[in-house]
C-alpha cells in the first residue's frame, strides 16, 4: 500500500465519492487509491490540529499526522485489526496516546 504523504490534493477524478466511514474501511482494505487519498483529506487537518494542542513544534505536525494516517491505514486493511465503531473517535483517541507516549 502506498503512503499517504504528500496526497492530500488530488483533482476531482481521483476523489473517493462521499462515503461513511464502514465503505471508507472497506475500500482501504481492498487498497482502493482514491479512497486512501481521501481517509487521509478527511482526518489530516483534526489530526494536524490535535498536534497543535499537544504542543507539536508547526513543523513537525503535518508530518506526524501524515505518519500516523500511514500506520492507521495499514492497521484498518488488516483484516485481524477490528474496525472501530467511529473512525473520528478511534483516530483523535490513538493519535493523542502516540503523541502522549512522545
Amino acid at each position: 500500500m502506498e503512503t499517504l504523504k504528500g496526497r492530500e490534493d488530488g483533482d476531482a477524478s481521483t476523489r473517493w465519492p462521499a462515503a461513511d466511514d464502514a465503505a471508507l474501511r472497506a475500500a482501504i482494505a481492498r487498497g482502493v487509491e482514491p479512497a486512501i487519498a481521501e481517509f487521509y483529506r478527511r482526518f489530516i487537518d483534526l489530526l494536524i490540529a490535535i498536534a497543535r494542542r499537544h504542543g507539536v513544534p508547526a513543523g513537525e505536525r503535518r508530518s506526524r499526522a501524515a505518519e500516523f494516517l500511514d500506520d492507521t491505514a495499514l492497521r484498518l486493511a488488516d483484516a485481524r485489526h477490528r474496525a472501530p465503531r467511529s473512525l473520528v473517535a478511534y483516530l483523535a483517541t490513538s493519535f493523542r496516546r502516540r503523541l502522549g507516549m512522545d
